[in-house]
């Protein structure tokens, strides 16, 4: 179902109707009313109304275009300018899928449907269905333990999400925590941020730390009946800080060794997932090799079934094999797998690279040098020095000999084959992976540059897109670009250093930057700007070693290494040339802003201070207009409001003056002036900056700036009634934003201003 199509027009309309036949239950119809005021907000603000001027008159606030509509064309109108405006604002459209979830059946998060049927698991499916249904309103944790990797316990939770849509019809996230290659699996932090990203969190709503993230998770789930896949587990370690334990939530964890950490300290429930009997794993190598080609083989088929020891995976590598082989020689695999080769796989590998065309046994070996990851086709294109046509010619001839494995419209080598592959000598290695390492430079500097362009770039070719317009328009679509190819670049950044591309590897870190800092994946950055800080020594560049350092300090900050963030800063500080005044200054500038973060607000301030001689020698306006604002932030801490004030307003002009305009900042300037003048006792003073900040606040879709302003507007109000508003665009937003304790405040203070209960409806 389209979340902008006819259908939710038609339910939005329909409900109107609804509400507005039942006069006391307007506020009751809690989505509804969400919508409608979020909409009205909106259209008032892009007038350049003031909102808020209702409550300010003693008003309701929620009067005229607030109101269901009684008029069922004007309800229809209303409802397609609401689904409009979704399309711009994510706090609608954030709103508009829940209500389509629980008024139209907007489909679920639901795990990848598996490619192929499930033999043989009856029993573990029904043991599960037994123990999902005696936890009623309960978090349960299942451990499917496989005896080794590849006895089917990945398959078989991907069938669990569609034969449990019954009991758990809610969302079930999903993510793999063997990550994309070997020696890369995630850290919970990133997994965190993997599964919140699958429940359609917007990125810039995910917290940077994983004690928030987990959180954040817990609000998503609460109060619904959902399923949680874990899958390719390496630890207990690795598992636990993802239990978030939501009451109705079942958590499946798939392993191949035993967890005894998840039971006693967790109450897991383990289900076995053994080795198949031997018609299953006949009926297994036939599925996948063709029913023809099995019976065909006969004895020598059964054979090399029986061989497998009932290994769910050994039984599909070797049916893909014999699936592209006219005439499978079954007695040959068959003395294979009975140790003859010491690689079994390998050896039908080998033959099959046998049978590929000049070009595609060329990208084979390419593609044994590559780490293996799933890549898209672009990449590989590069990689080859081919056009897309003639590379997706290539690609179709590897997969046909069962050497390739699809994932979507991505593909890599099997592990079979990437061994193979790797063995293979092949003389133009060097300038192939240069030109792939290229490529992923070019495309992540192009996403960074389109998601944050006023930042400065010591990177050659970010600095040189940086002066252009943007390659992508909508920074949300460069954020999905890096997203999607965050294991390619993660992965590009050791195999550059690897290969002595130190120039691409640094250059890389500094524009992957986005992927931490917007998304969340601090624990990439840990990695890569480890290799990154290695890069630029060994190139001898101590501007970039500097820059890695500042980067990989905000991560570590991010993720509560303080002391650590703080040692890689001063690093920074120490390592950065005297002829670059603008790297010094953000060094200083970032140790200021953890301090301030740490509420050691004089010591920030001063910091800040320290800062301001190295960003005038600079020449940065913004840079100044920033230290400005971060200063008059660190005195308000210490109380002293009118220095504060007095540096907040020098702030504010300066940064209202700058060439390029910068509505953000603007705006979290304003919040700073307001909550400063709330806080020295003069609530009508910080109403004016307050107002501002939420206009600008919600043209930048920035809401959760917006709904915390919304709060400290209320603030300025005598009383909750005044205050009503305003808190009720607060709660708007926070149901928005999946914020469980922020609903439950804002709600309370629209209880107390005699405004009902705005959620009652919303279950």
């Amino acid at each position: 179902m389209e979340l902008f199509g006819t259908a939710v027009i038609g339910a939005l309309a329909g409900q109107m109707a609804v509400a507005a036949a039942d006069e006391g239950g307007r506020r009751g119809v809690g989505l509804l009313a969400a919508l409608l005021g979020r909409a009205r907000l909106r259209r008032r603000g892009s007038e350049d109304e003031e909102d808020g001027q209702e409550g300010q008159d003693g008003q309701d606030g929620d009067s005229g275009d607030g109101e269901p509509p009684t008029d069922p064309e004007e309800a229809r109108r209303r409802a397609e300018e609401v689904v409009n405006a979704a399309r711009e604002d994510r706090a609608i459209a954030a709103l508009l899928e829940e209500f389509a979830r629980q008024h139209l059946g907007l489909p679920a998060v639901r795990v990848p449907a598996p490619h192929r049927r499930l033999v043989d698991r009856q029993e573990q499916l029904a043991e599960v269905r037994r123990l999902v249904g005696q936890a009623t309103g309960r978090p349960l944790l299942l451990l499917l333990l496989g005896e080794r990797d590849g006895a089917g316990s990945s398959l078989l939770a991907r069938h669990l999400s569609h034969e449990l849509a019954d009991l758990l019809p809610d969302h079930h996230p999903s993510v793999d925590l063997a990550g994309p290659a070997a020696g890369q699996e995630l850290t919970p932090d990133t997994a965190a941020t993997e599964l919140l990203l699958d429940l359609r969190v917007p990125p810039d709503l995910i917290p940077s730390h994983l004690t928030g993230k987990v959180r954040a998770l817990r609000d998503r789930l609460a109060g619904r009946r959902s399923l949680v896949v874990l899958d390719n587990a390496r630890s207990a370690e690795q598992v636990a800080p993802l239990l978030v334990g939501a009451p109705g939530t079942v958590t499946v964890v798939t392993a191949s060794h035993r967890m005894p950490a998840l039971v006693a300290a967790h109450g897991a429930r383990v289900v076995h997932v053994g080795p198949l009997a031997q018609p299953d794993a006949e009926e297994l190598l036939a599925m996948v090799a063709g029913e023809d080609r099995f019976r065909a083989g006969g004895e020598a088929a059964r054979q090399a079934a029986r061989r497998c020891g009932g290994h769910a995976r050994t039984l599909c590598d070797l049916g893909a094999l014999a699936h592209f082989d006219r005439s499978p020689d079954w007695d040959a695999m068959a003395r294979e797998l009975d140790g003859a080769a010491p690689d079994p796989a390998g050896e039908a590998a080998g033959r099959a690279y046998r049978g590929l065309t000049t070009g595609a046994a060329r990208l084979h070996r390419l593609l044994g040098r590559l780490p293996r990851v799933s890549h898209g086709v672009p990449a590989l294109a590069a990689l080859a020095g081919r056009d897309r046509g003639e590379t997706e010619t290539l690609l179709g001839e590897l997969t046909g000999g069962g050497l390739l494995e699809r994932e979507g419209e991505r593909v890599r080598l099997s592990a079979p084959a990437h061994r193979h592959a790797a063995a293979q000598p092949e003389a133009e290695a060097a300038g192939a992976l240069r030109a792939w390492a290229e490529w992923c430079l070019r495309t992540a500097a192009e996403a960074q540059t389109s998601v944050m362009p006023g930042r400065w770039y010591l990177g050659g070719l970010a600095r040189e897109l940086a002066g252009r317009p943007p390659a992508y328009a909508d920074p949300a679509a460069a954020l999905g670009v890096l997203r999607a190819e965050r294991p390619v670049l993660v992965a590009a950044v050791g195999a550059a250093a690897d290969a002595g591309l130190h120039d691409v590897a640094w250059q890389l870190c500094e524009s992957m930057w986005a992927l931490h800092l917007r998304l969340g994946f601090h624990d990439d950055c840990l990695t890569t700007h480890g290799r990154g800080i290695e890069a630029a020594r060994a190139c001898g560049d101590r501007r970039a070693e500097a820059r890695m350092l500042v980067q990989r300090g905000f991560s570590l900050w991010a993720t509560r290494q303080h002391e650590r963030a703080e040692a890689a800063l001063r690093q920074a500080y120490a390592t950065e040339p005297e002829d670059h005044p603008r790297g010094m200054a953000t060094a200083v500038e970032s140790l200021g802003l953890l301090r301030l973060d740490q509420g050691r607000h004089e010591e920030a301030g001063r910091l800040f201070r320290d800062a301001l001689p190295h960003a005038e020698r600079a020449g940065d306006p913004r840079a100044l207009a920033l230290l400005a604002h971060h200063i008059g932030r660190a005195l308000g801490g210490r109380r002293r409001f009118a220095e504060a004030l007095e540096q907040l307003d020098g702030a504010l002009r300066a940064m209202r003056a700058l060439p390029v305009p910068d509505r953000y900042n603007v705006g979290r300037v304003l919040t700073s002036v307001g909550e400063t003048r709330l806080a020295a006792g003069d609530p009508a003073a910080a109403a004016g900056p307050l107002d501002e900040a939420l206009e600008i606040m919600m043209a930048e879709g920035a809401w959760i700036q917006e709904a915390a302003v919304a709060e400290l507007r209320a603030r300025c109000e005598p009383d909750d009634a005044r205050g009503g508003p305003w808190w009720e665009r607060a709660w708007q937003l926070r149901v928005a934003l999946g914020d469980a304790e922020g609903v439950a405040r804002t709600r309370e203070r629209l209880t107390a201003a005699g405004r009902g209960d705005p959620g009652a409806a919303q279950g």
